[in-house]
């Protein structure tokens, strides 16, 4: 299975702790491939670690959307 570039990108991101860097990738991985788990976990990660509660609220309530589940 091929995962996203830049899905890939922020991953790596996240790993170099470069939290800024790192959700601009997920946002446009998001753009790209709307809705995908993986992208939304990782932006909802970087936006904690940027201490961005509202857009981590974002991307955490888009997860359960997609995921079915009443709370996190």
């Amino acid at each position: 299975m091929t995962l996203p570039a830049r899905e890939l990108l922020g991953d790596l991101m996240m790993d170099q702790k470069k939290f800024t860097e790192a959700i601009a990738a997920y946002q446009h991985s998001l753009e790209l491939y709307p809705r995908r788990f993986n992208s939304l976990l990782g932006a909802s990660r970087a936006a904690r670690a940027l201490g961005n509660a509202e857009l981590e609220r974002k991307y955490r309530r888009e997860l359960l959307r997609i995921t079915g589940r009443a709370s996190w």
